[in-house]
């Protein structure tokens, strides 16, 4: 208790009550249920145009045809747990859900306990690390989990673009980690001289030898490997929340606020990009004549700026979730076109078949800002912990977790943009 004491406490009933009552009270559930509105797949009963539309099969079977000139007014019916329960991917994004949610609160009381109590923080672990990065690990596992899906289909193009997004984004991590700190300001240079410093305490070698073991370069080479892996998972989410981003603009047409709040949704990760760019944003806000800020004010606006991204994200899922059922019309117009007539089935297989994929959607949707929150949580408990005997690696690792935060912004802004672009001039379709 002496190592733990509060926190021990409020780890013990958060899982108490994500194991007793995730049945009964689920916020991924929540999110879903009643909330959003699908079409329900037309029959005969519903389309009395297509009396007299049948054709023999083989002499034998008859099958119902929808001619071109047919109207489809398709039928629209609130999401219920019945239907949830027959959607793939939905254990996954209720279960992610409410582990974030669970995670976040521990991670709230933590923050406000070593706020009242400061002292703690120098005799204690900080347990909500180990929560987040449970987290953290689990939502990378369904994001691989969902791009390995495009690589088991038979789906040449998708696999071809997320491979060529993956060496994108190798060679732009590649080229970003060699830029001078005076410019991008991820405090690499002094976590991988904490690093160095800490190898020699714990094994007493001389410094140059550990340099030489460990050079700095190395660390680099690891972080872009990884960074352009976290860059090809993400691409098609971004793909896809771009599509979802004009959609739900198109249903606010006549709602020019909401569209102004979506618009700054969309531009918030290039925002925190910039935070990151010291002559661009540090400089000109906190030197000079007068000032308008200090440097520790502007990096509590920093934490602020990502804190916000992810709150605007989740705040704005249900239009985007919406605007994603509402392209099965245009997946049907599309297969129509050109027709005289399509056969209903597969009409009826076009409109289940985006009901049921929701969730997979749903999960492109959140895992990027649950990354992305989830590094932020990190970065601000090593922010803070800096200097402390207590969770020292995340101290050390400090200049790792501010560049993989900004690395998430930046390849969320490169593939939303990629996705705008396929999406406005329809250069084929990559996520049908």
């Amino acid at each position: 208790m002496g190592l733990f004491g509060y926190q021990l406490v409020v780890t013990m009933i958060v899982a108490s009550a994500v194991h007793k009552l995730s049945k009964y009270y689920s916020l991924g559930r929540w999110l879903l249920v009643d909330k959003l509105k699908f079409y329900c797949p037309p029959n005969q009963r519903d389309l009395p145009q297509l009396q007299g539309s049948r054709s023999k099969i083989n002499g034998t079977k008859e099958e119902v045809y929808v001619p071109k000139n047919c109207d489809l007014n398709l039928k629209t019916s609130q999401i219920t747990l019945a239907e949830l329960l027959s959607i793939h991917y939905y254990s996954d994004f209720r279960w992610l859900v409410d582990f974030t949610a669970s995670s976040s609160v521990v991670y709230i009381c933590t923050r406000v306990y070593f706020c009242f109590n400061p002292t703690a923080m120098w005799s204690e672990y900080d347990l909500s690390a180990i929560w987040i990065s449970l987290v953290l690990l689990y939502n990378v596992g369904v994001l691989v989990s969902i791009t390995t899906m495009y690589f088991t289909n038979d789906l040449s193009t998708e696999r071809s673009l997320c491979m060529v997004f993956t060496a994108f984004f190798l060679v732009c991590a590649m080229a970003i980690l060699i830029v001078d700190e005076r410019n991008l300001e991820f405090g690499l240079d002094g976590s991988y001289n904490l690093l160095v410093k800490s190898f020699v305490n714990v094994t007493g070698v001389d410094q140059d030898y550990a340099v030489r073991v460990f050079p700095n370069w190395l660390l680099k080479s690891l972080l872009a490997l990884l960074a352009s892996m976290m860059g090809g998972l993400v691409t098609f989410p971004g793909f896809r929340c771009a599509q979802m981003h004009h959609g739900a603009l198109a249903q606010l047409q006549k709602r020019p606020f909401y569209r102004i709040v979506h618009h700054i949704n969309y531009i918030l990760p290039m925002v925190v990009v910039f935070m990151w760019m010291t002559p661009l944003t540090r400089m000109p806000l906190t030197t000079g004549d007068i000032p308008i800020m200090t440097n520790q004010q502007f990096d509590q606006w920093k934490m602020f700026l990502l804190y916000g991204t992810c709150v605007s994200r989740i705040s704005l899922i249900w239009p985007h979730l919406q605007a994603y059922l509402e392209f099965v019309k245009h997946k049907i117009q599309i297969m129509r076109r050109g027709k005289e007539r399509v056969p209903l089935v597969q009409v009826q297989k076009k409109v289940v078949y985006v009901l049921k994929f929701l969730c997979a959607v749903g999960l492109q949707y959140t895992s990027p800002l649950i990354l992305l929150l989830t590094l932020t949580m990190l970065y601000n408990i090593a922010q803070s912990r800096q200097g402390t005997p207590h969770t020292p690696g995340i101290g050390i690792f400090s200049g790792c977790l501010s560049f993989l935060c900004w690395w998430v912004n930046f390849t969320w802004i490169i593939t939303t943009t990629c996705g705008s672009i396929e999406h406005t001039f329809s250069l084929g379709h990559i996520l049908a």
